[in-house]
């Protein structure tokens, strides 16, 4: 069985996110929410081999039109949406209850957190199609994962306290 091993994340890192929390949430419009950790340290990108051991038939797929741009002006927009960035996120869980790394596969970027998760997790996403994909924390092996809902950032819903990717 193949297999992604996911290197956690480590102090400096965390310190570092929580040192970013209040602008996060800042430019996130949704000052009462959990902030989102999709930042560039806290990803691990799949390599082609990586890519090739997932199974698309245990991800949870999210059809759309075409993707607005990650990037204006050297800013990461895709985390901003004050200034026009992503909002829309679909909920997810595996299947299985297990501590799990949520993971994406998209036209342009495929990636997983380092972070782990034990429930659901909201993944954003805006226009384009992406699969999400789970991966067990110890083992790296494949989760099945299922939707269990969709919202906003900022709309004050029932998973606005859920960790965000």
């Amino acid at each position: 069985m193949n297999r992604i091993c996911i290197k956690e994340v480590g102090i400096v890192a965390r310190v570092i996110d929580q040192c970013l929390d209040p602008f996060m949430r800042l430019g996130s419009w949704a000052l009462f929410e959990t902030p989102q950790r999709t930042h560039r340290w806290n990803n691990h990108r799949l390599t082609a081999h990586e890519v090739s051991c997932l199974n698309y038939a245990l991800m949870v797929v999210c059809r759309g039109g075409v993707a607005p741009p990650r990037w204006k002006y050297g800013l990461p927009i895709m985390h901003l949406p004050l200034i026009g960035g992503w909002k829309r996120y679909i909920v997810v869980q595996p299947e299985a209850d297990r501590i799990w790394h949520p993971g994406w596969v998209a036209h342009d970027v495929v990636g997983v957190s380092r972070y782990a998760v034990q429930g659901p997790a909201r993944l954003l996403y805006e226009g384009g199609d992406v699969s999400f994909f789970a991966v067990m924390s110890r083992t790296g092996q494949q989760l099945k994962l299922k939707e269990v809902g969709r919202g906003q950032t900022g709309d004050d819903g029932p998973f606005k306290n859920l960790p965000l990717f």
